[in-house]
């Protein structure tokens, strides 16, 4: 690869890990967001609770 072609590139090669950790902990955040109301109507049913 050359000079002119790294220019090209959206993540420069030393910043790949970063690009990847930050790109997977988003990812993870989302899931947990989303897994969240579910899980609270689930333990509210398990568990005999109401709202108070």
């Amino acid at each position: 690869m050359t000079k002119k072609d790294s220019s090209a590139l959206i993540v420069p090669p030393k910043l790949i890990l970063s690009f990847i950790l930050i790109t997977s902990l988003f990812a993870l955040w989302g899931f947990a967001n989303a897994v969240t109301d579910p899980m609270v109507s689930a333990f509210k049913k398990v568990l005999e609770l109401d709202n108070f």
